[in-house]
């Protein structure tokens, strides 16, 4: 009787294709350490919640507090790239350590979870969405745009001064390190390679010569390759693609692919 049903049920996963990680969760697929960095003197939460209300980035005529290359105009590529990770279920939770409003996941996440339910005879799919983000004042919108999604876990978070911990899972950081100070973005970093994630989707540009020390919600164009960051394939940089060719700000913007079981193992991203 045992043999049969544990037949019934290998059965069942495979003409399903269900994931382990299809069904609700009930709790949280991460914690956060609050004030473990304290050596900040910058109030994120206030700048970027100014960057919101006084629409600072010029979002307002695209729908969102996180500027126009978040618009739906220029976010097709990373919302294929978030649909498929979801859609094959491969991570336990995909993190997005600074989804804004949510302006262009949440139509991605809704599009994964249709076509899974379309795979799973009309079942339809939960995969799990952290999005976390520093101003209360963003928060507030996506968490109004969320409420008629599950599985979505949304929650303030410094990511220079609170720390994250998961287990596995890929960070999602598409455009956060170029609105901070460079010591602020290396912190940042070494946040994310110790988290317990498996792998970091970061975004950036190749070709930019230098990076810049700014002030916090200003702007530059990053380049994960050089110092301070110097992420090369010794620390885990494992792929490069082309997310926008020179559409937004006529520069070619880069999704940088990284293991950080390699890099957490770095001297320089080693938390002390």
């Amino acid at each position: 009787m045992k043999m049969q049903l544990l037949v019934a049920v290998l059965f069942l996963l495979l003409v399903y294709r269900v994931s382990p990680f299809t069904f609700p969760v009930s709790e949280k697929p991460y914690t956060i350490t609050r004030n473990f960095f304290p050596q900040t003197t910058e109030n994120y939460s206030e700048v970027f919640d100014d960057v919101a209300t006084l629409d600072k980035w010029d979002s307002a005529q695209y729908g969102t507090y996180c500027g126009p290359a978040s618009s739906a105009a220029y976010t097709d590529y990373i919302s294929n790239v978030l649909s498929n990770i979801q859609m094959e279920g491969y991570y336990p939770v995909v993190i997005d350590v600074s989804a804004g409003d949510l302006p262009w996941q949440l139509p991605a996440i809704a599009a994964a979870r249709e076509k899974a339910g379309r795979v799973a005879q009309g079942r339809l799919s939960h995969f799990p969405f952290v999005a976390l983000d520093v101003s209360p004042v963003i928060l507030s919108r996506a968490m109004e745009r969320a409420k008629d999604f599950p599985n979505i876990f949304i929650d303030q978070f410094n990511m220079v001064v609170d720390r994250l911990h998961v287990n596995a899972g890929v960070v999602l950081c598409r455009d956060t390190i170029q609105h901070m100070p460079l010591a602020d973005g290396l912190t940042a970093l070494k946040n994310i390679a110790n988290s317990g994630a498996s792998t970091l989707i970061l975004g950036g540009y190749l070709h930019a010569q230098q990076n810049w020390n700014i002030r916090p919600g200003d702007y530059y164009l990053i380049n994960p390759t050089l110092p301070p960051f110097s992420i090369d394939r010794t620390r885990g940089l494992y792929r490069m693609e082309v997310e926008d060719a020179k559409r937004f700000n006529n520069h070619t913007k880069y999704l940088f692919y990284i293991d950080l079981h390699v890099l957490r193992q770095d001297p320089l991203y080693q938390i002390v």
